[in-house]
């Protein structure tokens, strides 16, 4: 055998076994990223459906954002206090959604749903005005999202979910 013919021979076969892992890598890195979505997906819905069993669990927390979330200025003291850090908590929350779905980690179907929610609950008294004292604490690119995406309903009213809020001790 000549050793030019077996020389082409090995680089046409190391050709097509470079082409061939780089198909490979390149499905692998498809799989990857759908997995990662997934995952950051699952992981913000556990937390959002942690937050909500947390709040039907406790009548004091749940009365606690009845209360301020439609009228901050009915609660005082320590209650004030708590409802305040409830806030920055739903905050955070939304803030690292936002970031996921920058990111290209969260799928944009359930940043779409996650989006609908933060504007309704957003502009909610409490949570503006909680807002426009505490909003400089976030990520530029989050403070930006939300005054030029969420905040801009906040001055024409606010009801959760297109209705008054209930009056306590009445059927939804």
């Amino acid at each position: 055998m000549n050793w030019d013919v077996a020389s082409a021979a090995a680089e046409i076969i190391g050709a097509v076994a470079v082409i061939a892992s780089l198909v490979f890598v390149g499905f692998q890195l498809r799989q990857n990223t759908r997995t990662m979505r997934l995952s950051s997906t699952n992981e913000l819905l556990t937390q959002f459906e942690e937050i909500i069993k947390e709040i039907a669990a406790s009548e004091e927390v749940a009365s606690l954002l009845f209360r301020g979330v439609p009228d901050p200025e009915s609660l005082e003291g320590i209650e004030h206090y708590r409802f305040t850090l409830l806030c920055q908590s739903s905050y955070f929350y939304m803030a690292k959604a936002h970031y996921q779905f920058r990111s290209g980690t969260l799928e944009p179907e359930m940043w779409d749903a996650i989006h609908s929610q933060m504007a309704n609950f957003m502009n909610a008294p409490g949570m503006a005005l909680y807002w426009k004292n505490h909003g400089s604490n976030f990520p530029a690119e989050f403070r930006d999202y939300v005054e030029k995406e969420i905040m801009v309903g906040a001055d024409e009213g606010w009801s959760l979910a297109g209705t008054k809020m209930p009056t306590p001790g009445k059927a939804l």
